[in-house]
């Protein structure tokens, strides 16, 4: 996507916002596809994405910036909210991705919303984290007939943090004041007050070499 295509984008984006409150930014290499029946609601508070999450550290980014807004599709911003560099937020047809407020996200954070997506109040995540309600492949099951749910509701509780490259697929919901590990794929709901991570093995086996001269 060129600069003058990405900056036309960025204008038919910020079309779709309505508030009476609160500011709305996104940097200048954020790519941005929205169809005109999607819209963007601050309520309270400041939007922020795409930028540096620190003056003083360099993160890589693997990607440009990226929201993408379906038919019918809504962010809904009820406080401040910050994304780094290399985020990237889609939310498909007729799906609602709400942030309560005071959310930070480090950098190669993604969002994947095709049904509800709902950041609780201060609620945070570190860098390479993706959350998906819905990565859009059917499946059957073995019964005759029988179709897998597609697409569950993903809701964070308030002032839940997320360790760094947790992935959160779709039908969890974390309790208020939980942590959630680093390297965890999340795969249950997890109570108010806990703490959750994967607990991996270390295997070691002697009499082996690499072979590398």
């Amino acid at each position: 996507m060129n600069f003058i295509t990405r900056y036309i984008n960025r204008i038919k984006l910020y079309n779709k916002l309505k508030t009476n409150h609160g500011l709305f930014n996104i940097s200048s290499n954020t790519n941005c596809i929205s169809k005109s029946s999607s819209k963007i609601i601050i309520n309270k508070g400041n939007f922020n994405f795409g930028f540096p999450i620190s003056k003083n550290a360099i993160f890589p980014a693997y990607n440009n910036p990226l929201i993408k807004l379906s038919e019918n599709s809504t962010i809904i911003i009820n406080g401040n909210v910050y994304f780094g560099e290399g985020c990237s937020i889609i939310v498909g047809k007729n799906a609602t991705l709400t942030f309560e407020g005071e959310n930070n996200f480090a950098h190669n954070t993604n969002i994947l919303c095709n049904n509800q997506v709902v950041f609780g109040y201060k609620s945070s995540s570190s860098w390479n984290c993706y959350f998906i309600d819905w990565d859009g492949h059917e499946y059957l099951r073995d019964k005759p007939n029988s179709q897998a749910c597609f697409n569950k509701s993903l809701i964070i509780g308030q002032q839940v943090g997320i360790q760094m490259n947790v992935v959160i697929p779709k039908g969890i919901s974390i309790g208020n004041n939980s942590i959630i590990g680093a390297n965890t794929v999340l795969r249950e709901n997890v109570k108010e007050n806990s703490l959750a991570f994967t607990k991996n093995e270390l295997i070691q086996k002697e009499g082996y070499k690499s072979g590398i001269i």
